[in-house]
């Protein structure tokens, strides 16, 4: 029989001295049930990777060890488990009443996710006995291979649920979902299996390197199908615009527009979207998405200020590593090196380059060089962008140029860049002459096109793409730790050497270990945590791989 994860009772850290959930399946309002789904994940459990994640894959500057708790991600844990409590009453729900099966499938495809998700952060985990706590009191740890198997089925049930629901639609027999409540996809079930077909394709790219066959064949089933996610139906948590005694804006506006931004964008993530390409003349070309993922506090020449006291020195050894300056990019773009552990003045967080309006509904840059608090911006009206149809197009190009399915890699690549772009530089307004015209498009397109037919080698080509996709993916950083792990891409410079940074950073996780009250209260553990140097089961490359 085939074992689906939502039969049991989920309790988040299996401590049975908390009472169950007064909430039953009789009682529930099914839609408000689906919305805690949406909203948890979309919300709460997404928010959690933009900055401790971030930090891993240097969109934000590391500024402390990698692993500096062993509970880092207790809340992220907790959440996770958490929707397996809602999940489980549309579940039951749905046993005896088939007009909720739109329900249910929504339920799974957001739980299939989330699951994935904690798998690849975490590797093996509780999850099999973690469903039913009354009769495993210390769930059993599962193996992350055995999860994902699971989870492919879960996504294949969900499918037969919205295909049951379209029937049940045109018979009027169907619970719908109601506009309002679907915030994502508006009730529509059609944007819904689109999704689904998209999470199970970045689930088979993540495992192509140890069920290769397996994942080429499926691959070609869904791009044969040719029922993947659009540009009109990215997969995005939208914002309002509330900043006050209820937020509704972006969970991450707040840390860069209210009060003194905390956290540092890193030097390398700036490099690339503006050093990192230039024409046959030298010239630069800037990355046609920079004035809206990225705002600059100041117009000053910082190199003349002190600002510039808490990196290396560019003028002592302009070329540190390989040509890269890691410590002033110029045109008054101020971040931080990845891994730079002294003591950063505060008085400087005033004019370090912060998140823009792309994607935490910030500020667009027009060249004002205004101090947070005084910019024109979007109060948080952001989005949490969780799979887009340019991440789809990134990964149909891997899968191309790694595995030989359907499709020419290098449109897939354009066709990721290209959709990126618009739906960047739309949305938000920008001054007229700050506007990017086609022509810049082009000439960005056209370098990545020539770079990637000038490539000499796949590893080459492979760079290309997720380099890429690292720009795409500004906003949801699993995504590239996920490839950085699965690909060696992007290939990021050295973080800087101890004897300058004031400390060590330690081993890159190539997975985390688990939270440190899970360890404790769960017997099945034996008290023991695990190495973040441990891989997760679709990581089969060397030790060492990755720094």
């Amino acid at each position: 029989m085939i074992f689906t994860l939502f039969l049991g009772c989920i309790q988040t850290d299996f401590d049975l001295q908390a009472p169950p959930d007064q909430i039953i399946p009789e009682n529930a309002d099914h839609d408000l049930v689906v919305i805690g789904i949406i909203d948890v994940f979309g919300r709460e459990i997404h928010g959690t990777y933009f900055d401790e994640i971030g930090k891993l894959v240097r969109y934000i500057a590391l500024d402390d060890e990698y692993l500096p708790s062993a509970n880092k991600y207790r809340n992220h844990w907790g959440s996770v488990y958490r929707l397996g409590k809602n999940i489980r009453l549309i579940e039951e729900a749905s046993e005896n009443d088939e007009s909720l099966v739109f329900h249910r499938g929504v339920a799974r495809i957001l739980w299939a996710f989330a699951f994935a998700n904690i798998v690849d952060i975490h590797g093996d985990v509780p999850y099999f006995e973690a469903l039913n706590p009354i009769d495993f009191p210390h769930p059993a740890i599962s193996s992350g291979s055995e999860i994902y198997a699971d989870l492919y089925k879960i996504l294949d049930l969900a499918q037969e649920d919205f295909k049951r629901a379209l029937v049940l639609k045109e018979s009027d027999l169907l619970n719908e979902i109601p506009e309002a409540v679907d915030f994502i996809y508006q009730g529509k079930i059609e944007s819904w299996m689109r999704l689904g077909n998209s999470l199970k394709l970045r689930l088979l790219v993540q495992t192509r390197l140890v069920n290769p066959e397996f994942s080429k064949e499926q691959i070609n089933q869904l791009i044969q199908e040719d029922n993947l996610i659009t540009k009109e139906e990215d997969f995005e948590y939208r914002f309002g615009n509330d900043f006050g005694e209820f937020p509704s804006g972006h969970s991450h506006f707040g840390n860069y527009y209210v009060g003194r931004p905390d956290e540092h964008i890193a030097n390398y993530f700036i490099h690339k979207l503006k050093n990192s390409k230039t024409t046959e003349e030298e010239e630069p070309i800037i990355d046609p998405r920079i004035r809206h993922y990225l705002y600059r506090q100041t117009s000053e020449n910082v190199i003349e200020t002190d600002a510039i006291k808490y990196c290396w020195n560019p003028s002592n050894n302009p070329n540190l590593v390989e040509g890269f300056n890691y410590c002033f990019l110029g045109d008054s773009y101020i971040g931080r090196d990845h891994g730079y552990l002294k003591r950063i003045d505060s008085d400087f967080f005033e004019i370090n380059t912060i998140p823009g309006v792309y994607p935490i509904g910030g500020s667009v840059d027009n060249n004002e060089g205004l101090e947070n608090i005084h910019t024109s911006h979007e109060n948080g009206r952001g989005i949490n962008p969780l799979l887009l149809s340019s991440f789809v197009n990134f990964l149909k190009a891997e899968a191309a140029l790694t595995l030989g399915t359907t499709g020419n890699p290098l449109e897939y690549l354009l066709q990721g860049v290209r959709e990126s772009i618009d739906k960047t530089i739309d949305f938000a307004e920008i001054e007229e002459e700050f506007r990017v015209s086609e022509s810049d498009i082009e000439q960005y397109i056209d370098f990545v096109r020539d770079a990637y037919n000038s490539a000499e080698d796949p590893s080459e080509k492979l760079q290309i793409i997720i380099e890429e996709y690292f720009l795409a993916a500004w906003g949801s950083p699993m995504e590239m730790y996920n490839a950085y792990r699965r690909t060696g891409f992007p290939s990021f410079p050295p973080p800087v050497a101890t004897s300058v940074a004031g400390g060590t950073i330690g081993d890159f996780p190539r997975s985390m270990p688990w939270p440190r009250n899970v360890v404790r209260d769960n017997d099945s553990f034996n008290g023991k945590n695990k190495s973040e140097t441990e891989q997760v089961f679709w990581d089969t490359n060397p030790e060492g791989f990755i720094k």
